[in-house]
C-alpha cells in the first residue's frame, strides 16, 4: 500500500515532520521563499493552488494521498481499545481532551491508520481535530456505541486522506469561488453524499495545530466566502443545501450530515457511488468543471 504525504509551507518543512515522516514520500511546496527540496515555489498562491500543484506532481502514483497542514502534532487515544471507557472519561467525568490523548510515535500512528485502511478500504478519511471540539457530540455518540471511527459530515482540511479513486474525482480543489476555505465544502459534501460509509473519521487518532498563522489573506472573510460557495452549490444542483451554512454562527454547519453519521460503519458495505451522485448532487459538475465526476 503506497501512501504519500503532501503539504505546503512558508519556507521549509519542520524538523518534527522530517522525523515523523522518515521513510515516507513527503512532498511540499513553499510560498514565501524557494527551497531546493520543494516541488515548487508558489508566491502569493491560494490554499487550493498549493494543494493542486502537489496533486499534479503525484497524480496516479499512489494508493493514498495524505494532505496535511504544515504545523500538525499527531496523537493517539490512550483508551482506543475500549471506546466506551474513553466515552465515560470524556463525557461523564469531563476529563480534558489533553488527558485522553498522548503524542503518538510514527510507528504507532501509522500502524493504527493502516489497520483502518485494510479493514474498511476508505476513500476519504480524517482523524479527530483536537483543536476544534464544537461538534464533539458526533464523536461521543460513536464512542458510546463502542466505535472508534464514524461516518463523515463536516471535517477540517488539516488532515485529509484520499484513495486514488476518490482523489481522481474530488481533486483538484476549487479555485473558482476563492481557493480558500470554501473549497473544503465541496470535499466534505461529496464525501458525505456520494461516498457515504467509505468516508470516515477516526476518533482514536487525532491532530493539533501547533501554531496559527492568522487570516489567510488581508481582509479575507471566510463566512462570506463559504456563503458564496453554498449559494453556487444550490444553484448548480437546483437543490436546497442552505443547511451547509450555519446562520447562527455565520459560518459552515459543523453538524452537517448528523442525521446519518450515527449509522454504523460496516467493513463489507457496498455503495453505489453513481446512484448517490445522480440522486443527490447531479448538476454540481457544472460548478466543478475541472473535476472528473464520473463514478
Amino acid at each position: 500500500m503506497k501512501i504519500c504525504i503532501l503539504t505546503q509551507t512558508a519556507t521549509d518543512i519542520s524538523d518534527y515532520y522530517k522525523g515523523f515522516f522518515e521513510g515516507y514520500d513527503l512532498y511540499f511546496v513553499t510560498f514565501k521563499t524557494p527551497n531546493k527540496n520543494a516541488v515548487d515555489f508558489l508566491p502569493k498562491s491560494t490554499w487550493s493552488a498549493g494543494r493542486n500543484r502537489l496533486w499534479e506532481e503525484v497524480k496516479g502514483k499512489y494508493d493514498y494521498y495524505l494532505f496535511i497542514d504544515d504545523d500538525l502534532v499527531f496523537y493517539r487515544s490512550m483508551y482506543a481499545m475500549v471506546p466506551q471507557i474513553h466515552y465515560l472519561l470524556e463525557n461523564r467525568y469531563q476529563k480534558p481532551i489533553e488527558k485522553l490523548y498522548k503524542e503518538a510515535r510514527p510507528g504507532a500512528f501509522f500502524n493504527r491508520l493502516s489497520h483502518y485502511l485494510k479493514k474498511y478500504s476508505p476513500d476519504v478519511l480524517t482523524v479527530r481535530n483536537l483543536n476544534n471540539q464544537e461538534n464533539k457530540r458526533l464523536d461521543l455518540q460513536a464512542l458510546r456505541a463502542g466505535n472508534a471511527a464514524r461516518r463523515l459530515g463536516w471535517f477540517d482540511a488539516q488532515f485529509t486522506l484520499f484513495s486514488n479513486y476518490a482523489a481522481q474525482r474530488l481533486l483538484p480543489y476549487d479555485t473558482k469561488i476563492s481557493g480558500w476555505a470554501s473549497a473544503q465544502i465541496l470535499i466534505y459534501l461529496l464525501s458525505h453524499e456520494v461516498f457515504g460509509p467509505k468516508a470516515m473519521g477516526l476518533i482514536d487518532l487525532g491532530v493539533n495545530n501547533s501554531f496559527h498563522t492568522g487570516a489567510y489573506v488581508t481582509d479575507y472573510k471566510s463566512n462570506l466566502d463559504c456563503k458564496n460557495m453554498v449559494e453556487e452549490i444550490c444553484k448548480s444542483t437546483a437543490k436546497d443545501f442552505k443547511h451547509l451554512f450555519d446562520t447562527n454562527y455565520n459560518h459552515v454547519n459543523l453538524y452537517y450530515g448528523d442525521e446519518t453519521i450515527a449509522q454504523p460503519l460496516l467493513s463489507n458495505e457496498k455503495i453505489d457511488f453513481a446512484a448517490n451522485f445522480t440522486k443527490r448532487l447531479k448538476g454540481i459538475e457544472t460548478l466543478m468543471d475541472k473535476n472528473n465526476l464520473s463514478f
